[in-house]
């Protein structure tokens, strides 16, 4: 008969394997649809007005993330939704990168860099709540650093 494990005798990650990565994988979506696509859309002749306009329109999702964050408590976990999330935005870029070599690749790519973006802003909610319900308050303190710093990391390599 398998028993449920309290808390204190379940396995437990060292949080310096996966803040880091978790972190990252936060800050690499933002900055790839926030910045890094408007360069390469520019560079393949898009116009500034399509580019300004669309590129806006698919930040939403991060401004408006707090409307469905709630409702991912009641589906599944935390950590289900981070790495569903964070395969589908790799697929998805991938899907982007194929789209450059078609005649309506503006169309495919800015529709799939929208879903990119919920896919990211989810993430987010979702990578926060591991943190929070993972650490407690001391091992929070200890890795916020940590978490800005690759935050950041991920800022330096997409523009790269």
């Amino acid at each position: 008969m398998q028993q449920n494990k309290t808390a204190s005798q379940r396995k437990t990650i060292n949080p310096a394997c996966w803040v880091p990565t978790a972190y990252f994988a936060m800050g690499l979506p933002f900055i790839a649809i926030n910045l890094v696509s408007v360069f390469m859309f520019k560079d393949l002749g898009v116009s500034d007005t399509q580019i300004a306009f669309w590129t806006s329109l698919i930040m939403m999702p991060w401004t408006l993330k707090f409307l469905w964050s709630p409702f991912l408590e009641m589906f599944r976990t935390k950590k289900f939704f981070v790495l569903v999330t964070e395969l589908l935005s790799g697929v998805l870029f991938g899907v982007v990168a194929f789209s450059l070599f078609f005649d309506y690749f503006f169309a495919i790519s800015i529709s799939t860099m929208a879903v990119i973006a919920f896919s990211g802003a989810t993430h987010d909610i979702a990578c926060d709540g591991v943190y929070m319900a993972e650490l407690n308050k001391e091992d929070q303190a200890k890795y916020i650093g940590v978490q800005g710093a690759f935050y950041n990391v991920a800022k330096l390599v997409a523009n790269g």
